[in-house]
């Protein structure tokens, strides 16, 4: 059985993937879950585990707030169903290592 150490709790937010293994991209997503050491996405893409990642999440657009995180990709799995919001056949964990709160102008 698979034990996690942290609280996940069940977000659906948009989600942008910035950049893979130093590459910039641009690739839209949507949050599963979120804890405080990771996030659980769905997403178009398949990425190879272990590369680092780079990604922004869409918190308060009301005010243009943005979470900005750096970790890496811990598993990139084909989903089992299709997502009900068309978000993508990949399921992908990647860690957040390192987070900002950015506001974007305009907010």
């Amino acid at each position: 059985m698979e034990r996690r150490g942290s609280i996940r709790y069940p977000l659906r937010l948009p989600v942008r993937i910035v950049a893979v293994g130093g590459e910039v991209v641009s690739i839209p997503a949507q949050t599963s879950n979120i804890s405080c050491t990771g996030v659980l996405l769905r997403c178009g893409a398949d990425f190879a585990e272990g590369q680092p990642v780079e990604y922004v999440i869409g918190l308060y657009s009301d005010y243009n707030l943005r979470l900005r995180g750096k970790g890496k990709i811990e598993r990139t799995t084909k989903a089992s169903q299709p997502s009900p919001d068309n978000s993508g056949p990949f399921t992908v964990a990647l860690t957040l290592d390192t987070f900002e709160f950015i506001r974007e102008a305009g907010g």
